[in-house]
């Protein structure tokens, strides 16, 4: 990576579940004002989506650390705007992360007494409860697409939470 003219290094994102983090550091700046994330579903149209004021002047390496409280679903694309004291600007490499969605979909209770979860979420815990809020099962899953066997289960209405997602569903 060629560094900017102001020494930009080191640009990292990472997914962390519930935001992004997004590292990158400077070796030198010179008339720094500030930094603005920004952000992107195609990589083509960006938005501006959180800024951090520079150093200004400096000749040492100087990290910094951001965070996308509300990332996208699915691909982003992120890039660092460098803005100097007068308006001139530039901006790093585009660098993107996938993020998992975490949610999940069941499909109706199948005839074989099976409840089928379809989920990009790695290991999770289900909670079945029935219509009056009492827990009937807890179960710990391992990651992606698993099938419960729901054969025991009374007749009745049901709901399935997995993290802060909850679905219902009829037993019949």
């Amino acid at each position: 990576m060629s560094p900017l003219s102001n020494n930009f290094v080191n640009f990292e994102i990472s997914d962390l579940g519930k935001m992004t983090k997004l590292s990158f550091g400077t070796e030198s700046e010179t008339n720094n004002d500030y930094f603005s994330i920004e952000r992107s579903s195609n990589g083509q149209n960006f938005e501006t989506i959180d800024e951090v004021k520079g150093a200004g002047n400096s000749n040492e390496y100087i990290s910094y650390d951001l965070y996308d409280r509300n990332p996208l679903n699915g691909l982003s694309f992120y890039r660092i705007k460098q803005v100097d004291f007068d308006g001139k600007f530039e901006y790093s490499d585009t660098k993107s992360v996938k993020r998992k969605s975490g949610s999940f979909s069941i499909t109706s209770l199948q005839a074989d007494g099976n409840l089928h979860i379809k989920t990009d979420i790695e290991d999770y815990t289900v909670h079945i409860c029935n219509n009056v809020g009492q827990e009937i099962i807890r179960t710990q899953m391992n990651s992606g697409d698993q099938t419960l066997n729901l054969v025991n289960l009374k007749p009745g209405i049901y709901f399935v939470t997995i993290g802060t997602e909850t679905l219902k569903f009829f037993k019949i």
